[in-house]
């Protein structure tokens, strides 16, 4: 493996003049193809659901001060950081549209962001891979995802801003990895940086926070004294500017000048959204789609032992946290050995699928940040280009899975189990997911 990564490597070669030139109206004709596709989508109602509570946040946001927002907005599970994007909708489309009875102008504006978000992460995900490898291959990661029939249904046609969040993510990795080839003041920006935006896409939705290992572990990766104390040093600017900056978005939404009592309520906003549903599995194919339901609480105890009166085990929310935390402690150990980049990448991408495999409270979309990582390594090798093709394949139909028990919910479907739909499409998927990450 090591020489057809190196060999990759090594094929790669500066691209310049009329080269650029070329590769630059390539990527913005694949980008333009991919905003045609997903504007054919657009208009549809989606997961009402969803897209129907961004517009109702947006407009709550347009006529109440922010700091009001919790108050006014009735449900919100959300923490604060995604509220500044629907600020400025709900500021544009108030300013700029004085008529829309069905509201088709404000769902196109409450999905455009995400659809903007797509094209973006393309180019992050073609600037990452063209690090290591040839153009083709970078334009082979962009493509899959960006052309993905999965990436397009949950932007577009769902409503949904996975992509926002994740495009933070990507910002990050890119930086960490562009770091090992600066100079000392440009790494430590680079890595403070990196801290930053991946500490937005926390403030956006929880998933990212699973890397935080991971890039404590980046700085201690290097046996060479100055490059360690670079990281050090953009490590903790990084960790510096990213709590400051969930205490300023607290202040936006919440008043009061004391830091504990800011971070307090935004500590609340996670914990009341990981409260929402405290169920084993929220329609996501993983380890407890094996062979549960899906809805089913995770306080069940496991194993439940009666003695006596009393019944004896863990909840099974506790089992989530523990698989996660050993397979995190071996990803991270892993990573330490190796001290490479690519061995960085595989982290994240074995992280961010851990978390959605091994995780209780998953709804389907929480695998996102892993199907987006993993076209990066298609260069390394088979077995990456199988797993993008499996996730792809399989968040294809948990996606369906969950539009067909929305329509089962809205409709009152007489005799349908909800919590088992699709057994024959749910438990096989959730069986390729869960072995895709083993």
């Amino acid at each position: 493996m090591r020489s057809a990564v190196q060999s990759t490597r090594d094929a790669v070669v500066p691209v310049e003049g009329s080269s650029a030139g070329a590769t630059a109206l390539a990527l913005a004709g694949l980008l333009l193809v991919a905003l045609a596709l997903r504007l054919l989508f657009i208009g549809a109602d989606g997961f009402k659901n969803d897209v129907s509570t961004f517009e109702a946040w947006s407009l709550t946001l347009a006529s109440h001060p922010m700091r009001d927002f919790f108050a006014k907005a009735g449900f919100a599970d959300y923490p604060p950081g995604y509220f500044f994007v629907l600020w400025i909708i709900g500021h544009a489309y108030k300013f700029f549209v004085h008529s829309d009875p069905s509201y088709a102008i404000l769902k196109f504006a409450v999905k455009l962001p995400a659809v903007l978000m797509d094209l973006v992460d393309a180019v992050l995900l073609f600037a990452i891979v063209r690090r290591f490898a040839t153009l083709p291959w970078a334009f082979a990661a962009a493509a899959f995802f960006v052309l993905n029939p999965a990436a397009i249904f949950i932007s577009a046609y769902w409503g949904q801003v996975d992509s926002v969040a994740a495009a933070f993510v990507l910002g990050a990795i890119l930086l960490v990895v562009r770091s090992e080839k600066m100079s000392s003041r440009a790494a430590t920006a680079a890595i403070a940086g990196a801290w930053l935006l991946l500490g937005y896409s926390i403030l956006i939705k929880p998933p990212a926070i699973v890397l935080v290992p991971l890039m404590l572990a980046f700085a201690f990766a290097t046996t060479d004294g100055r490059v360690l104390r670079v990281r050090l040093l953009g490590t903790g600017l990084g960790l510096v500017a990213a709590v400051a900056l969930a205490y300023l978005a607290s202040l936006a939404f919440h008043p009061g000048w004391n830091p504990l009592a800011q971070y307090a309520w935004l500590f609340g906003r996670y914990q009341y959204a990981s409260g929402v549903y405290p169920d084993n599995s929220v329609n996501a194919f993983n380890l407890y789609a094996l062979r549960q339901p899906f809805w089913q609480p995770d306080s069940q105890l496991i194993p439940n032992i009666m003695i006596g009166s009393h019944a004896y085990g863990l909840p099974q929310y506790v089992w989530g946290i523990g698989l996660f935390g050993v397979a995190a402690v071996l990803v991270v150990s892993r990573y330490l050995q190796r001290r490479d980049a690519v061995g960085f990448l595989e982290a994240a991408l074995l992280l961010s699928l851990g978390y959605f495999v091994l995780s209780t409270r998953m709804h389907e979309r929480y695998v996102f940040n892993a199907f987006l990582i993993a076209p990066i390594l298609m260069f390394v090798g088979r077995r990456y280009i199988w797993a993008s093709v499996i996730l792809s394949l399989t968040l294809l139909l948990n996606l369906a899975y969950s539009f067909n028990y929305l329509t089962v919910m809205d409709t009152h479907v007489p005799d349908v189990d909800a919590t088992n739909l699709w057994p024959w499409i749910s438990r096989p998927s959730a069986l390729l997911n869960v072995a895709a990450f083993f």
